[in-house]
């Protein structure tokens, strides 16, 4: 009995195992066929998006997103490719900048690209700039023969409205060389454009125009070789503001290539209709500018119209006609060297006068034989100061000027046609005019004050 009891409750357990285990079984297979259908799906819909798996799975490691903001340009390129690599750069430059968006920079690889020619028509932001700069070497882009422009950012002007509609910004070039167009760089009604260690020279024109610009800087870079001026400022329409030229060379008109025009290095031209202090806040800081047959700084536009806020300090200049102050107001010259110049250092360009407010500081001259260093013209009983000059010679026709404490041991000033000099040394150090013995002593100062049309030699104790 106990037998067949025990047999019977084996078979009863076998039975609620079978049970219990054929559920398992079931639901195991289901998720294997839901697996299978899974992965499936999966391969499909990757083979109809056109993907490719491995390269899913394994990336090429030099690869960018598809919304990488980094584009290459090759001359071995092809506008075909995708741009986002070095290996599937596009090929020209032009290309390029028609697809750059807002944030985008743009990578040119060493190399020669010829006749391109590069249209900047959108914007960048404050926070995401546009910027076209070398990956590597001297990028370089040469016209060939001296015609056409290079790079172009221009913005759309309304004559119903007198003003600019769509304006061109936020826009950054670095690293790269121009070469053998007519003019090398052309910008009209844009804003915050920042050119960084380019070279652009020689061009058949000029190599830069800031045509009613503004808040744009010219840095580090090296201008060259033009048959007319080599960088040019014009207020014209809304006017030019807020342009900073800094540790820049700037020089040959016509240079030393062959060209058989020229004119002036810096070029600055006021001709705004409506604001006579349009051409203003500008820097010229820090430059070497030489090798002209014209001028080194050169000022012009309408009569009675102003370069305004002009702040032109710790320049190098040397072997140009002059540099002209004609019309400047609430500006300042500053520690610049000028050597080698003929016929003028600092000069008004008559008719047209310097205006008021206008000091010149610690400014050394030197003009060849026959020269004049400073010849100076005010417009008005102005306040023209000249401080701490290092200059032997001094003219003034027409108004006043103030010399105070100038450097040199030994210097002339003259005047003429109405021109008087107010001649000051604060330190009330005594000096002598044309060896007749020191002059009037004041406590706080010892002074010479012109009479008339004289030539007076000053000598200091």
């Amino acid at each position: 009995m106990k037998d067949k009891k025990h047999q019977d409750e084996l078979k009863q357990n076998s039975a609620t195992k079978s049970i219990t285990f054929i559920p398992i079984v079931l639901m195991f297979l289901f998720v294997c066929i839901i697996t299978f259908i899974s992965i499936v799906v999966i391969f499909v819909s990757i083979y109809f998006m056109g993907y490719n798996l491995f390269d899913l799975i394994n990336p090429e490691p030099d690869s960018k997103p598809v919304n990488s903001p980094f584009y290459y340009v090759a001359t071995s390129g092809n506008n075909n490719n995708t741009g986002q690599s070095p290996d599937c750069a596009w090929k020209t430059p032009s290309y390029a900048v028609d697809q750059a968006e807002a944030g985008d920079t743009i990578y040119l690889l060493d190399g020669i690209w010829e006749k391109e020619q590069l249209y900047f028509k959108t914007n960048g932001t404050v926070e995401k700039p546009i910027t076209l700069k070398a990956y590597n070497g001297t990028p370089t882009l040469d016209g060939v023969d001296n015609r056409g422009t290079c790079i172009t950012i221009i913005s759309e002007y309304s004559n119903e409205l007198k003003d600019y509609t769509y304006v061109t910004s936020y826009i950054n070039i670095e690293g790269i060389k121009i070469t053998r167009y007519s003019n090398g760089i052309k910008m009209e009604g844009s804003h915050h454009i920042n050119f960084d260690n380019i070279d652009v020279g020689p061009c058949g024109t000029t190599t830069i125009t800031f045509f009613d610009s503004t808040y744009c800087n010219l840095k580090n870079s090296n201008l060259h070789d033009t048959q007319w001026n080599t960088v040019v400022l014009m207020a014209v329409y809304t006017g030019t503001h807020n342009i900073t030229i800094e540790n820049c060379t700037i020089h040959g008109s016509p240079g030393t290539w062959g060209g058989t025009k020229s004119h002036n290095l810096i070029d600055l031209f006021n001709v705004h209709n409506k604001n006579k202090k349009s051409l203003t806040d500008i820097n010229i800081i820090g430059n070497e500018i030489y090798d002209a047959k014209y001028n080194g700084i050169f000022t012009h536009g309408l009569d009675n119209y102003y370069m305004y806020r002009f702040n032109i300090s710790n320049n190098i200049i040397h072997n140009n006609y002059g540099v002209t102050v004609s019309y400047f107001e609430d500006s300042i010259i500053a520690n610049n060297t000028l050597y080698d110049q003929h016929p003028w250092g600092f000069y008004t360009c008559p008719p047209v006068k310097i205006h008021d407010n206008v000091t010149f500081i610690g400014n050394n001259v030197s003009v060849k034989s026959d020269g004049m260093e400073y010849w100076l013209s005010p417009d008005k009983e102005a306040d023209i100061l000249i401080i701490k000059d290092k200059s032997p010679y001094i003219r003034v026709d027409s108004k006043t000027v103030t010399i105070q404490d100038n450097d040199r041991s030994s210097f002339v000033i003259e005047t003429k046609y109405g021109g008087k000099i107010i001649l000051q040394f604060t330190d009330g150090r005594e000096f002598s005019e044309n060896g007749k013995g020191t002059v009037e002593y004041y406590s706080d100062r010892s002074e010479y004050i012109t009479n008339g049309d004289e030539r007076v030699v000053i000598s200091t104790n």
